[in-house]
């Protein structure tokens, strides 16, 4: 299992210097950080492939596709969807499932008829949708599900990577969540609403927080500076940021053992170091947060 999922991050490096994401490929390849990010993203399919089965699914923003090989040997038809041209015609050249069809389709207007699907995904989708289409996105998926069908989403928990009132870091996050306000925007379309959260295994969680780089000092003061910094004093503040990161992390050493670094990592990891949290009083603590709507 580990194996494929390695090779699967492998090709989504290689989309991603591809389409310019990226600067060096195979750099990208050896940041376990960024592979434990997408390790995360697939066993989100993991934890819904077993409601699929032998029924219609349509999955929302779909990206390249790395959930639909995961979901089509339980789903009987699986319709993927993007928006995005590039990912669309990577995803049909490296994906080619005969039960899947990957579609150019707009998530705020869903040009399917009324109960086609029995099982909506939107992975990492919610976040990307301004507050004010949120619900009308809710209402579309809604309209497109069978009765007492179901929808399953996940979304980055604001609660592990941001601090109170920090704006999202990622700047194609129009918001992020904690569980209270995800039930509290699901439930103006769903009147059954289960949220659950990812866990892992600490040491993974760890590495997770450096990645995201929670702070006091980075919420309040560095974001908010960079806001109202001239863009000709940005670039210089930036490197000299980088020179210190540099010094005090020993990248160069690091550089040269990031083989036997990322295999060693590698070696501890398991697709089942995650699991759903349904305790409420730990559901803080997870990494991303997972919801299920019932129609």
């Amino acid at each position: 299992m580990n194996k494929k999922v390695l090779e699967d991050f492998y090709l989504l490096s290689d989309y991603l210097y591809k389409d310019g994401r990226i600067k060096d490929s195979e750099k990208y390849k050896k940041d376990f950080s960024a592979f434990l990010l997408h390790a995360g993203h697939i066993k989100a399919y993991d934890f819904v492939a077993p409601f699929c089965r032998d029924k219609k699914v349509l999955d929302i923003g779909c990206f390249i596709g790395y959930g639909e090989t995961r979901l089509s040997l339980q789903a009987k038809e699986i319709i993927a969807i993007d928006t995005d041209d590039r990912v669309l015609e990577f995803a049909r050249k490296n994906r080619v499932v005969p039960n899947v069809k990957f579609q150019k389709v707009d998530a705020r207007r869903l040009p399917f008829p009324k109960e086609t699907f029995d099982i909506v995904i939107a992975f990492q989708l919610l976040e990307h949708i301004p507050k004010n289409e949120a619900r009308s996105f809710l209402s579309e998926v809604k309209n497109v599900l069978k009765r007492k069908g179901l929808l399953f989403i996940t979304t980055p928990n604001r609660k592990f990577r941001l601090m109170p009132f920090q704006r999202p870091f990622n700047p194609e996050h129009y918001q992020e969540f904690t569980a209270k306000s995800l039930l509290k925007i699901l439930k103006t379309t769903f009147g059954d609403v289960k949220i659950m959260g990812i866990r892992t295994k600490e040491w993974i969680e760890k590495i997770e927080k450096e990645r995201v780089g929670k702070s006091f000092c980075r919420a309040y003061i560095r974001e908010p500076l960079n806001m109202v910094l001239p863009v000709g004093i940005k670039k210089p503040v930036q490197k000299i940021k980088s020179r210190i990161i540099k010094l005090l992390q020993g990248t160069e050493s690091q550089a040269l053992n990031g083989d036997e670094q990322f295999n060693n990592l590698f070696q501890k990891f398991s697709m089942n170091d995650f699991y759903l949290e349904k305790r409420r009083d730990l559901i803080e603590k997870s990494l991303n947060l997972f919801a299920i709507c019932k129609k």
